[in-house]
């Protein structure tokens, strides 16, 4: 009443906006994969590789498919997989890192950028046998 009476306005609640119409639109950004890589090296660099590997394998499973961009989801998805592959690497689990390693190469899409230095896998590989 207060509120009607000294003419306050009232921002709509979000999910009720008709631009955001539900939750599961705000999952939909196009930069939530990214979202997972960074939080994921965040939690590496305070030492909390536990959780830093769950989210990067949360991230390197999100589904890409009616996203606008989805050339940056994908190498985000193997950014993911790559920095979970030296996470397990720098932990001593050589056979996770390498695990990582051959999902990154496999869901390796044909523009990933070139700078990705792929012998960094094979290093890992001839440690572990």
């Amino acid at each position: 009443m207060w509120k009607q009476q000294n003419d306050v306005d009232i921002l709509e609640w979000l999910s009720q906006t008709p631009d955001v119409n539900s939750i599961g639109d705000v999952w939909a950004f196009d930069e939530l994969c990214e979202a997972y890589v960074n939080l994921g090296a965040a939690l590496i660099s305070v030492g909390r590789g536990t959780e830093a590997a769950a989210v990067l394998r949360a991230g390197a499973s999100l589904d890409g498919s009616g996203l606008k961009d989805k050339r940056a989801h994908e190498a985000a998805r193997v950014q993911a997989l790559l920095q979970l592959g030296a996470l397990y690497a720098d932990q001593g689990r050589l056979q996770r890192a390498l695990s990582a390693y051959r999902e990154a190469l496999h869901a390796l899409p044909d523009h990933y950028p070139p700078q990705v230095s792929m012998p960094l896998p094979l290093h890992y590989a001839t440690k572990a046998e």
